[in-house]
């Protein structure tokens, strides 16, 4: 009975997306903050016994906003964070700023029924596209508005996020299946999502802008995150070995 209505609740958006999203394309600025505090990082460590770096606390007093850039087409999207600070223009390194994505590039074919990628360059020497795992979403029926438009909560249900897990609110109204990152495939566009330390809010939409947004599929080998992953640690034994024993003494 329980998914019979999930089914049920998902066939207005369906319906709705196939009949509007046809020749729609935009662009989308984010405001991304930190939603993570010294208080909670201090409360968490010491649940668990832990003595919090100062080097890390300082990171999290220094975190600044930063603006990030979602352009999309009826088949594309493409997501890239702008690494200057906002209202500043200075690049510096800070945890905002990592939530964001840094500076890589993940592109999207036509998400609701295809595949994200992120573009990597630096690790192998040359360029991957490299294809993540398609999003699992559930969606509720809790609202809220932004921006003026109507929202539905969707928890994203992948099983890499083992322990908080990213929170979106979509529009219908908007008929665009994109947002941030990897997060993509909901019946309408992301204007807010909760990832991990990070939040991003939509300040900005633009849509169906009189220069035309063009997007072109970046060149790189397409693999699959599987594969990249194993030839990033035969490439890289050191390093991941010893990620593996700094995991480990955290688990002790």
């Amino acid at each position: 009975m329980k998914i019979l209505t999930k089914i049920s609740f998902l066939i207005p958006f369906l319906i709705f997306f196939s009949v509007k999203s046809q020749e729609l394309s935009g662009k989308i600025t984010y405001n991304v903050s930190l939603n993570l505090t010294v208080g909670q990082v201090n409360k968490r460590n010491k649940e668990l016994n832990k003595i919090t770096s100062q080097h890390y606390l300082n990171k999290i007093n220094n975190a600044r906003d930063i603006l990030v850039y979602l352009e999309f087409d009826k088949l594309f999207s493409i997501y890239k964070p702008d690494m200057k600070l906002k209202n500043d223009g200075i690049r510096v390194d800070n945890l905002t700023q990592k939530g964001a994505g840094r500076d890589k590039l993940y592109f999207t074919e036509n998400s609701f029924i295809k595949k994200n990628s992120i573009l990597e360059c630096r690790v192998l020497g040359k360029c991957f596209l490299v294809e993540q795992p398609k999003p699992i979403w559930e969606i509720s029926q809790e609202t809220k508005i932004i921006g003026g438009y109507l929202c539905y909560r969707a928890e994203y249900q992948n099983p890499l996020y083992k322990y908080k897990k990213p929170v979106a609110w979509f529009t219908p109204k908007i008929p665009a299946s994109y947002g941030p990152k990897i997060f993509t495939g909901l019946p309408g566009l992301i204007l807010e999502l909760e990832d991990n330390i990070v939040t991003f809010t939509a300040i900005k939409i633009e849509l169906n802008p009189k220069e035309k947004i063009v997007i072109k599929k970046p060149k790189g080998e397409e693999i699959t995150k599987e594969k990249y992953d194993v030839l990033t640690r035969k490439a890289h034994p050191a390093f991941y070995n010893k990620l593996e024993k700094y995991r480990n003494s955290k688990k002790s």
